[in-house]
């Protein structure tokens, strides 16, 4: 069509102008006997008007296609506390994968814990990528589908729940029953009970899901700091069974024991705040070893917990190094 264009611009001779037009005829049907398929996310060449005085001269600039499978989508939380906001970062990419402008429309829908959808609106930064933003402004889970041309990217629909950081509380200052005084430790129970140090009460108490208090242990030569959770020592009546250690910095001593853990395989780890030692002990009350932190000290750790991926790791709160501390044992 455009040699044929050209041949009525510059030729007037009509013979000419019927060869013309029966060579690009017989060209076209050519064209149009190949069986040809529709070429996507192919780069194009665009042309517009440079202004209104030089219609005729056209200049043009590159329009990129992105390539679906290779975009992608940043920031997605698995959870948002109600009220806060998040941005997803959506990016084009082409098939190569790197980022490239386009002008393909991206279109993202929200759908709310109640059913409700809702489309969200979507910012072109120029570089290639979208904003969006979501708010948390009800609790339960969403999916936010996210779709460019009509095609949905890799991913999507995205789920994420909306919680409230605060579900309950339970008891407040004071020494009667399902109150504390400063309680420090807790731990689950076999069966699901909540048991507690109740510090300057000098007691540990078991609290059921409801918030009910099924048992407390009182004691009356220590105040507990911290609690753990053995099938191996129990007393049916819930009586007081055994203690072990004593005041010092021997071997199986302690000068103020602030953590306690019972692995996996039936070990005691009690955190030494104040000798700043971990120490290993079996159920039988037998010391064991000591875990020795080597050059980097602990300084007064307090809180103890054994991985459940690798029962052999234990994390330690090192309190005045401001960090937490994983011992290999």
């Amino acid at each position: 069509m455009v040699s044929y264009i050209e041949m009525l611009r510059h030729h007037k001779n009509a013979a000419d102008l019927v060869t013309a037009k029966k060579s690009v005829t017989q060209r076209i049907e050519e064209l149009l006997r190949i069986d040809s398929k529709a070429v996507i996310q192919q780069n194009i060449v665009e042309f517009k008007p440079y202004n209104e005085i030089k219609k005729r001269e056209l200049i043009g600039h590159i329009l990129y296609y992105p390539c679906i499978t290779q975009c992608t989508v940043d920031t997605v939380p698995h959870r948002l506390i109600k009220g806060q906001r998040v941005d997803f970062v959506i990016a084009m990419k082409d098939r190569r994968g790197e980022v490239v402008n386009t002008k393909q429309k991206v279109k993202v829908t929200l759908t709310s814990p109640d059913g409700s959808c809702k489309d969200v609106t979507v910012t072109e930064n120029g570089d290639g990528t979208h904003t969006v933003t979501v708010h948390g402004e009800m609790v339960g889970d969403y999916k936010v589908s996210i779709s460019v041309s009509g095609q949905a990217i890799p991913g999507s629909p995205f789920d994420f729940r909306v919680l409230i950081p605060l579900v309950r509380t339970f008891g407040g200052l004071g020494d009667e029953k399902g109150y504390f005084n400063h309680p420090r430790g807790l731990a689950f129970d076999s069966n699901g009970n909540l048991v507690v140090a109740d510090q300057c009460n000098s007691r540990v108490q078991v609290i059921d899901r409801d918030g009910c208090v099924k048992k407390i242990f009182t004691f009356t030569e220590f105040a507990p700091l911290d609690v753990a959770i053995s099938k191996e020592v129990f007393d049916e009546n819930d009586r007081f069974v055994r203690a072990f250690g004593s005041f010092g910095e021997k071997e199986g001593h302690f000068k103020r024991p602030s953590g306690i853990v019972v692995s996996q395989d039936k070990l005691v780890y009690v955190v030494d705040q104040y000798a700043n030692n971990i120490q290993a002990f079996d159920v039988h009350r037998k010391f064991i070893h000591r875990i020795d932190s080597g050059e980097d000290k602990l300084d007064h750790p307090m809180g103890i917990a054994q991985s459940r991926d690798d029962p052999r790791k234990l994390f330690v709160t090192d309190n005045y190094n401001h960090c937490i501390k994983v011992f290999i044992d």
